[in-house]
């Protein structure tokens, strides 16, 4: 069988031939339900570019440095609070894949730990959003859209099916802006560094990010 590096997760809508490969915390939830009857699951990468060549492949995509501060709100708690997904005030994979996070980390420790881990070895909020979008140097989805940008970018990608899904705003934030976090420019090279690929792929330039 192929390794879990080697599967897509996606959503696949037969009816409409549509698949989106999934980025976690780049609207993953919201896109997944805004049409009805999407399936989840996870496809090789190579079926997935070879058998739906004629499907339309989308995914969406995020600035790199608001996408690590929107996981760190998500997934460390200020207490060490149990239940759910979190344990100790920690999201659970992240303890246990062996990450040092703890409870009331300031979001500069969180990033640093983020940055010492690279794709490979860490979990798959913190894994950059090429490693989920390439295999072999190739993208296998064939829009990607900007989650800056996802009410226009959805509209483009679903008209020409002939559908008219609005996307539902959930999860919605209220912290405030994600450059807040950021309090230094020596954090900043670091994270721009660390998802580099990201930064050039997607077409974001770290030093006009704000």
């Amino acid at each position: 069988l192929p390794s879990r590096r080697q599967r897509a997760r996606v959503v696949l809508w037969p009816t409409y031939r549509l698949v989106y490969v999934r980025v976690p915390k780049s609207g993953n939830t919201s896109i997944a339900r805004a049409i009805p009857g999407g399936e989840k699951t996870r496809i090789c990468s190579r079926r997935l570019v070879r058998d739906y060549a004629d499907w339309t492949t989308f995914s969406f995509v995020r600035n790199p440095y608001a996408r690590l501060v929107s996981t760190y709100c998500q997934k460390i708690h200020a207490e060490p609070v149990t239940g759910g997904n979190i344990v100790d005030g920690v999201h659970h994979r992240f303890l246990e894949l062996g990450l040092p996070m703890r409870a009331g980390m300031s979001f500069e420790e969180f990033a640093c730990v983020a940055c010492d881990y690279d794709d490979e070895h860490t979990e798959k909020h913190l894994k950059s959003q090429s490693h989920h979008l390439y295999r072999h140097g190739q993208l296998l989805p064939g829009y990607v859209g900007r989650l800056e940008n996802i009410n226009q970018d959805w509209a483009r990608l679903i008209g020409p099916l002939g559908l008219r899904h609005k996307l539902p705003h959930l999860n919605p934030s209220r912290r405030r802006h994600w450059s807040e976090f950021y309090r230094s420019d020596a954090l900043r090279q670091r994270v721009a560094e660390r998802y580099r690929n990201d930064f050039e792929h997607f077409g974001y330039d770290p030093a006009r990010c704000t």
